[in-house]
């Protein structure tokens, strides 16, 4: 009895040594423990000038949004929701904040910086730049800017 007791001490204790001595680099690049890391990450993501100067190609019509829509819905919807408000089944275990694409906020972005966003991707929300066209991906910068139009408000 004395042994199995024992044993349960050191799984603990190992454990427990494991978790809080986990180190993570955060999106700064600085140093923080694992445990902090539980927690969602809200950092403001700032595209690079570059990207920001991007221009769509692609102009917002009838037929571009349905196109957008679709490609929303293969590649965005299961963590930014159906409703674009980041409440997407995907989103539950995430420790990066999924955009609320609802937000009027959101729209204060350019349409470059929503296009480098998608493609570069950062920490939970992966890189798209491999999994569609840039056709595809301006496509879906038209559709989720509908998610915060007036009509949504």
């Amino acid at each position: 009895m004395k042994k199995i007791q024992f044993m349960k001490y050191i799984l603990l204790t190992l454990a427990g040594f494991c978790l809080f001595s986990y180190q993570n680099p955060n999106p700064n690049g600085q140093i923080t423990d694992g445990v902090a890391q539980l927690g969602r990450d809200t950092t403001k993501w700032i595209a690079p000038d570059s990207a920001n100067a991007l221009v769509n190609p692609i102009e917002a019509d009838e037929e571009s949004l349905l196109e957008g829509k679709a490609a929303y819905r293969k590649h965005c919807r299961s963590c930014h929701g159906r409703l674009g408000d980041g409440k997407g089944t995907g989103a539950v275990d995430l420790t990066t904040e999924v955009t609320n694409f609802t937000n009027p906020e959101f729209l204060e972005q350019s349409d470059g910086s929503m296009f480098w966003k998608i493609g570069e991707g950062r920490n939970d929300m992966e890189a798209y730049k491999k999994k569609m066209t840039e056709e595809e991906i301006w496509l879906t910068v038209i559709y989720i800017k509908t998610f915060a139009s007036p009509a949504n408000e």
